[in-house]
C-alpha cells in the first residue's frame, strides 16, 4: 500500500470529531441506562446498569483524554512563587499517585525565584512525565526528584533506575503515535513536549546504562526571563 503523508493537523482535526461524536454516542447510551435504572425493580439488574454507566463513562474520558492530546489552547501564563508553584504540584501529585508519590525522594533548591506557567497544562506535561518513571522503572527503588535553579532556568529532574531502553531516549515524544508500550497510543508525550515548548522551556531525557538510570530534565524560563 502506497505511503500517505498525512498533516498532523487534519488528523488532530479527524480525532477530535471523532471523539465528540463518539462521546456524544456514549451519553446517549449512559442516558438510556440511567433510565432502565430508574425504572427496574430487580436490584441484581439496578446493580448491573450501574457497572454499565461506570464502564461508559470510563469509555468517554478516555477518548476525550486522547483528543486532548492532539490540541493545545493559548496558554494563560500565571507568574507563581516557584516554591508555591511546587507545593501545588505536590500535592496534587500525592492525589493522582498516592503510594507512587508518596516514595519519592525529593531534593529541592528554591529560594524565592517565581516562574511563569499554565498551571493546569504544565501538571499535565509534569505529571505525564512522572507517570512514566513510575510506570517503567526497573525497581521499587523510588524515583528521585530534583528542582532547583540553574542558568536562570526552573528546572525539574526525574530519576529512574532503568537498565536499558529500547529507542534513543532523545527521540522520545518527537513524533506522534509511536510508543514503545503495549497498548499505548503515543501521544502523552509528544503533548507533554508542546506544552513544554509553548512555555519557552525544554525537554530532555539521557540515559546512563553504567548507573542504570534515566533522567527526564525540564528546564522553564523564570517569570523576570522570559519576557512575559
Amino acid at each position: 500500500m502506497e505511503e500517505v503523508q498525512v498533516p498532523l493537523g487534519l488528523v488532530a482535526k479527524f480525532v477530535r470529531q471523532l471523539s465528540h461524536d463518539e462521546r456524544n454516542n456514549l451519553g446517549s447510551i449512559d442516558l438510556q441506562a440511567a433510565y432502565l435504572a430508574e425504572i427496574v425493580e430487580d436490584p441484581e439488574i439496578a446493580s448491573e446498569l450501574k457497572k454499565l454507566r461506570g464502564m461508559v463513562a470510563s469509555a468517554a474520558k478516555m477518548l476525550q483524554g486522547v483528543s486532548a492530546n492532539f490540541w493545545l489552547p493559548r496558554l494563560n501564563l500565571v507568574p507563581l512563587d516557584a516554591a508555591i508553584f511546587l507545593e501545588d504540584f505536590r500535592d496534587r501529585l500525592r492525589k493522582l499517585f498516592p503510594e507512587a508519590a508518596a516514595e519519592i525522594q525529593w531534593t529541592v533548591e528554591l529560594e524565592g525565584e517565581e516562574i511563569a506557567v499554565d498551571l493546569e497544562l504544565i501538571f499535565i506535561a509534569l505529571s505525564e512525565i512522572c507517570r512514566n518513571a513510575f510506570h517503567f522503572q526497573d525497581t521499587t527503588e523510588p524515583v528521585a526528584i530534583r528542582v532547583a535553579i540553574e542558568s536562570g532556568r526552573w528546572i525539574f529532574e526525574v530519576k529512574e533506575k532503568r537498565a536499558a531502553v529500547e529507542t534513543p531516549p532523545e527521540t522520545w515524544g518527537l513524533t506522534p503515535l509511536v510508543s514503545t508500550r503495549r497498548g499505548g497510543y503515543g501521544l502523552g508525550l509528544f503533548h507533554c513536549r508542546q506544552i513544554i515548548a509553548q512555555h519557552g522551556g525544554e525537554l530532555e531525557f539521557r540515559h546512563d546504562s553504567a548507573a542504570a538510570e534515566l533522567t527526564a530534565r525540564v528546564a522553564l524560563p523564570l517569570a523576570s526571563d522570559d519576557g512575559r
